[in-house]
């Protein structure tokens, strides 16, 4: 592999994630009470928030619920020109945004540090709960980043917990995972990350989704992980075998694949054996040293794909994954 130069060291990147918040991830849709409606009764998620806006020559309409005090949000573009119609338009439905929340003070001198990087606004809303500038990150990252800055009111429940639902991580899919993190350390200055290759020796019970069916195929993919502020990104790089991330990647290209849900161990395989009784089968499924994963079939049904994880660490890493760290 060739890094090029990380911008802080890890213990800089490390201190740079305190007291950050992302407080939302964006969805697009075409058929927005159609994935409501499945998320609420084969997901679980209650309690939508549904509103519709316009602004800026352009509406949509929007339904919010959330996975503890982070918001997934379904947004339907509706008339005129938008962020979210241009991606709906260029990729169809599917994760589009990761969301910030940025502290007053911190304001200005975060867009100030975008647009130093050559990050260019592609478009800016202002409503009740406050002030959303998303970044045209889409050549790095498939996707957007958006710094959202809360209203007075927004501000004081922010961070209360809704609910009892843990959303640890968001995706992203490339056909480089050292460039892409490299682009992720410099754009929002988080770090350090742990990389390493997931494939038939270092996955236990492995099963992949070939035509309908789990096996277990030769497959090879890179993963690189950091934690960062309330969220842990992953980045992965398929490299060889039929994985649902090469899939991805031929037809969107790099890009904003899946959320991943904790679920606690003692009802690990009873909320799989739910899911499978609801008509929603596994993509992929293992294990990584002592902890266990598993993929929902849910895209058609959601929009976005869903990993469920249970709330245990892999310990030491098993043989074959070769990790390494960047910077």
């Amino acid at each position: 592999m060739i890094w090029m130069n990380p911008v802080m060291s890890a213990a800089r990147l490390q201190a740079n994630s305190e007291n950050r918040f992302f407080d939302r991830i964006t969805v697009v849709t075409n058929r927005l009470e159609e994935t409501a409606g499945n998320l609420e009764k084969l997901y679980g998620l209650k309690n939508w928030k549904l509103r519709e806006e316009s602004r800026g020559g352009f509406s949509e309409r929007t339904a919010v619920a959330y996975l503890g005090n982070v918001e997934l949000c379904l947004t339907q573009p509706l008339k005129g020109e938008s962020v979210c119609s241009r991606y709906l338009t260029a990729y169809g439905e599917g994760l589009f945004c990761l969301r910030e929340n940025v502290p007053p003070e911190k304001w200005e001198a975060e867009l100030t540090r975008y647009k130093r990087l050559g990050v260019s606004v592609a478009q800016e809303d202002i409503d009740a709960e406050g002030v959303t500038v998303w970044l045209d990150t889409q050549a790095q990252l498939g996707g957007m980043l958006a710094l959202h800055r809360d209203s007075e009111e927004a501000a004081e429940t922010r961070r209360v917990l809704r609910n009892d639902r843990v959303l640890t991580q968001i995706n992203v899919v490339t056909g480089d995972v050292d460039r892409t993190i490299h682009q992720l350390t410099e754009l929002l200055e988080m770090g350090p990350w742990s990389i390493g290759t997931l494939n038939n020796q270092s996955v236990a019970n492995p099963g992949l989704l070939v035509n309908g069916k789990l096996e277990a195929p030769e497959f090879h993919f890179q993963l690189g992980i950091t934690v960062f502020a309330n969220i842990e990104i992953e980045v992965i790089q398929p490299v060889k075998g039929p994985t649902v991330y090469q899939e991805y990647l031929d037809r969107h290209g790099v890009g904003f694949h899946h959320i991943k849900e904790i679920v606690p161990v003692d009802s690990w395989q009873s909320t799989l054996d739910g899911y499978a009784a609801k008509g929603i089968a596994l993509s992929i499924k293992g294990g990584v040293g002592d902890t266990s994963f598993a993929y929902l079939d849910c895209e058609k049904l959601f929009g976005f794909v869903v990993e469920l994880g249970i709330p245990v660490p892999p310990g030491r890493m098993p043989d074959g994954y070769n990790e390494y760290h960047y910077p």
